[in-house]
């Protein structure tokens, strides 16, 4: 039975890491699995935003947005939310906010004129992170009022 301790270590490192990788992996806009509601787990211990700034062509600045998962168990996952234009900030929370799940924060994205707001709600056995976007208003432009849609989807307990 000893014999088969580093075979057996190596196999739940191996299932570990593949689990991982497609966690991280999630497209923006794609859910990660969310275990069924009697599935047992444990509960979320924190939320962090995270902001991977990259220039593409020319001096365009895009940000890619993750927000990171803890959970009681010290497990965690990093869900890939959006890619947008220019940077992205934590900012206050407006009266339309309350909604928010409670030791969240919302961030605000914001290049010439144009900008997103991504908050993070309670869903069914989930956590929905929502995004609104929002236009510079201008003497002569009046912007178009936007919903809050929702953009990842990922589990409220630890897979």
């Amino acid at each position: 039975m000893r014999k088969n301790i580093p075979g057996i270590i190596l196999l739940i490192v191996g299932i570990a890491a593949l689990v991982v990788g497609v966690v991280n992996r999630v497209p923006p806009g794609e859910q990660v699995p969310v275990p069924a509601a009697d599935a047992e787990g444990s509960s979320v211990s924190r939320f962090a935003w995270r902001f991977e700034n990259e220039t593409a062509s020319g001096s365009e600045v895009r940000t890619r947005v993750f927000l990171d998962v803890m959970y009681e168990d010290n497990t965690a996952i990093s869900v890939r939310v959006d890619d947008v234009g220019g940077s992205c900030n934590e900012v206050a929370t407006a009266a339309e906010d309350t909604d928010m799940v409670s030791g969240s924060t919302k961030i605000q994205c914001y290049a010439a004129g144009l900008g997103q707001w991504f908050k993070v709600v309670a869903g069914t056995n989930t956590y929905e992170v929502k995004r609104k976007t929002f236009e510079e208003a201008l003497p002569n432009h009046t912007p178009p009022s936007y919903e809050y849609e929702t953009v990842a989807i990922f589990p409220s307990t630890s897979l």
